[in-house]
């Protein structure tokens, strides 16, 4: 996957998005856009995947299995973290009156490099009813 790419992607795709970065599970630096500095992208990387593993467990302490999304509110903005592949983390600066779902499918669609669940049903289809067009008649 080519991670500058998909940061180009995902920066061009929503305008509320400050700054982005993938980091590795452990902290380890990938890629990154708009952060002024590397050193200020490492730092945000090596914080992010300590919150990361924080929720993590959290979300296995309380039996709700892996988490898709961390989102953290501040006075200027919020950050929030998405796991993306394996051992890949995506970490964005978004600003303050941002549409946090727009920015959430943003992130799955284009910052995933094509590993999205936006595609995917969330809730099953249900089955026709009885009597319906497409219904099996009933053996009586």
């Amino acid at each position: 996957m080519d991670f500058s790419r998909q940061l180009k992607e995902l920066l061009s795709s929503s305008g509320d998005i400050q700054g982005a970065a993938y980091f590795t599970a452990d902290g380890v630096l990938i890629s990154e856009l708009m952060f002024g500095s590397k050193d200020a992208a490492e730092y945000f990387a090596l914080h992010c995947a300590s919150a990361t593993a924080i929720a993590s467990q959290l979300m296995m302490d309380a039996n709700y299995g892996d988490f898709e999304a961390f989102v953290v509110e501040g006075e200027g903005g919020y950050v929030i973290l998405m796991p993306v592949m394996d051992e890949t983390i995506l970490g964005v600066l978004v600003r303050k009156d941002a549409k946090l779902g727009l920015v959430l499918l943003d992130m799955r669609n284009k910052g995933s490099g094509g590993t999205s669940m936006a595609g995917e049903f969330i809730i099953p289809p249900r089955p026709p009813k009885r009597g319906g067009a497409h219904a099996r008649p009933e053996d009586d």
